[in-house]
């Protein structure tokens, strides 16, 4: 229940109210099941404040503070809200049905579960929002922002999304049935499973978004499509380009009836390089799509594939070129979390060693630094020597490892990092690193300037001897960096 001072406080006014939360700025005002249905809150700081399960339907609230504000389960059902900010705010389960939310702020909020039927948010800026399972029945999102918003399993169903803009955004398993997508922007879309049909796509930019034989198309409206997007955020490439697309034509165009493949390759991922080119070959009248890598033990690596077929792949070649990149970065990364938890797994062995000391007078020396699981990896372990101990150690047995740490090289490594990073920081303030192809163009000119500056280059490649480039990654801070250590693995080998 409300806190019956905090109510009291803003029974009186919101004029008293904001004096109040001036006076006393470490207060959170507690209004938890507070009835404030009607209530006059215009201009009122609402800040921080928990309003969960709270009853606010008709309220003015127009031009209220709301930053941080919690509003789970509450009932916002009629209220005018245009052009608030409620940005990072709490609003899971919370009813805005029938609201006025246009050109409000909510990104980055927490709105899974919320009802925003028949609701208006033209405009609004739902961008990186949690809206999973979120109900928009019928409402108004012309031109809305939701670029990288998580909307699994969202209800969409005769809601107006024209010009909206759903780049990058999940919508894996979303209903957008008889949904208004005209000249809406879903490139780089997750539509996994994701139900479009009846839906208008009639000038929508589908630009690498991501379908699976689960999406469906049936029925989908459509006179033309748009495959690229520049980056001044221009749709480009009409299909078709002089005509519009048949009754029932983009729906087998684009509806993908795949294949999935499981392939094992013992010899790891230099072996399915060489494999993926002849599969190319083989299967020339469809696009081979990586799923999922996984690396086993030793050396063999599993690979799920999926064969789509070539009309969905505009450019296949480039296509293939990025499959082999983000597998290789891929395969990188899973190495380079197996060998921290195998670093883990031996300095457990270690410290149970340590313990059995103690009762046996165990002579162990240990050089070691240890490393929480919740610690960032940063230790280069190249060609350390890491013995592995029985659990039982017996007599007067003498065991002993040691595992150096490679002070010299790690510092050869962090100083080719720092110089790495201030390189990347310099390039994204001209290349954008908000899609795969971006960072891979990042990357490649990342490695163009080190070519032109063979001092740099010198140093980098000292500090590559001393450590490995999964080392050396760990290091870096930047969305670019796993493209970036790709291809300076490619560089490396032609220098």
């Amino acid at each position: 229940m409300a806190n019956p001072d905090h109510l009291a406080e803003l029974n009186k006014g919101v004029q008293m109210w904001n004096q109040w939360r001036r006076e006393n700025p470490d207060i959170i005002p507690d209004l938890t099941k507070a009835n404030l249905s009607g209530v006059d809150l215009r201009k009122a700081d609402l800040c921080q404040a928990n309003l969960s399960f709270a009853d606010l339907r008709h309220a003015k609230l127009s031009r209220a503070k709301f930053s941080d504000t919690r509003f789970s389960s509450a009932n916002l059902s009629k209220v005018d809200l245009s052009s608030a900010n409620l940005s990072k705010s709490e609003l899971k389960f919370a009813n805005f049905s029938n609201s006025n939310l246009s050109k409000a702020n909510l990104s980055k909020s927490e709105l899974k579960f919320a009802n925003f039927s028949n609701s208006n948010l033209s405009k609004a800026n739902l961008s990186g929002a949690n809206l999973s399972e979120a109900y928009f029945r019928k409402a108004f999102l012309q031109q809305a922002n939701l670029s990288k918003a998580v909307l699994k399993a969202a209800k969409f169903s005769l809601t107006n999304l024209s010009k909206a803009n759903l780049s990058e955004a999940d919508l894996s398993l979303a209903v957008m049935e008889d949904a208004n997508l005209q000249n809406a922007d879903l490139t780089a879309v997750q539509a996994l499973r994701t139900d479009f049909i009846r839906a208008n796509l009639t000038g929508a930019c589908i630009q690498d978004w991501n379908i699976n034989s689960k999406t469906n198309l049936g029925n989908v409206q459509c006179d033309y499509i748009y495959l690229k997007k520049e980056y001044s955020l221009e749709f480009s490439n009409r299909h078709p380009k002089n005509r519009t697309f048949r009754c029932g034509e983009f729906t087998k165009k684009f509806q993908q009836a795949s294949e999935i493949r499981e392939l094992f390759f013992s010899n790891g991922i230099t072996g399915f390089f060489q494999s993926f080119q002849e599969l190319q070959k083989q299967y020339s009248d469809q696009v081979i799509s990586i799923q999922e890598l996984e690396q086993k033990n030793d050396n063999a690596i599993a690979v799920r594939l999926e064969l789509l077929p070539t009309a969905n792949q505009e450019n296949t070649q480039n296509f293939y070129d990025e499959q082999i990149q983000l597998a290789k970065v891929t395969y990188a990364l899973q190495a380079s979390t197996q060998m921290i938890e195998l670093y883990k797994q031996q300095n457990a062995e270690l410290v149970e060693l340590a313990k059995l000391q103690a009762v046996k007078s165990v002579n162990l020396n240990l050089e070691t630094t240890a490393m929480s699981s919740s610690e960032k990896f940063t230790n280069n372990l190249q060609d350390a020597k890491i013995a592995n101990f029985a659990n039982q150690v017996s007599g007067s047995a003498r065991q002993q490892a040691n595992q150096h740490n490679y002070t010299s090289e790690s510092k050869s490594l962090a100083d080719a990092a720092k110089e790495i990073q201030s390189l990347l920081e310099q390039l994204s303030q001209t290349y954008p690193t908000d899609t795969t192809a971006a960072k891979f163009a990042l990357a490649n000119e990342a490695i163009q300037r080190i070519e032109n500056n063979p001092s740099l280059a010198q140093r980098i490649l000292s500090a590559l001897s001393a450590g490995s480039s999964s080392a050396l990654e760990q290091f870096l801070n930047h969305p670019a960096a796993s493209f970036f250590i790709s291809a300076l693995e490619d560089w490396k080998k032609t220098v």
